[in-house]
C-alpha cells in the first residue's frame, strides 16, 4: 500500500489516501508514482497527487508540498523557525537549552528566547 497526498490551493495537503500496490506498480512490480497519480486522477477527477514517502518526510493533512525540494513540510511551530531540509523538522532561531531534555521549556516568540515552563 502506498500513501498519496491530495494537493490543494497553495500546495496544502487536503487529504491522504492509500492506494493498493497493484495500482501504482509497473509491469515489473516496481513502484511508479505516475501510475498511482493516473489511477487517482481517474478515480477522483482530481489532478494534483503526490506520493507520501519517508524520504519526503511523510505527508499529513495541513502539511505543505514543497515542489522545489520535493518534501512535505509540517506547519511551522513559530514564524521565526526555519525548516531543516535534512531532518524534516523546524529549527528555532537559537539553539535549544542544554538541559532541554530534562527541563520543560516554551519558546517565547516575543523575546526570541526559551522560557522555563
Amino acid at each position: 500500500m502506498m500513501r498519496f497526498a491530495k494537493i490543494g490551493i497553495n500546495n496544502k495537503v487536503i487529504d491522504i489516501v492509500t492506494v493498493a500496490d497493484a495500482d501504482c506498480q509497473d509491469a515489473n512490480g516496481k513502484f511508479d508514482e505516475n501510475l498511482g497519480v493516473q489511477f487517482l486522477e481517474r478515480l477522483t477527477g482530481w489532478a494534483l497527487w503526490v506520493a507520501s514517502t519517508e524520504e519526503r518526510f511523510n505527508a499529513g493533512t495541513g502539511c505543505t508540498w514543497d515542489a522545489e525540494h520535493e518534501v512535505f513540510k509540517k506547519p511551522s511551530p513559530s514564524p521565526t523557525w526555519t525548516f531543516n531540509y535534512t531532518t524534516g523538522e523546524y529549527d528555532p532561531p537559537i539553539d535549544y537549552p542544554a538541559d532541554y531534555d530534562t527541563v520543560k521549556y516554551n519558546w517565547n516568540e516575543d523575546t526570541q528566547s526559551w522560557d522555563a515552563a
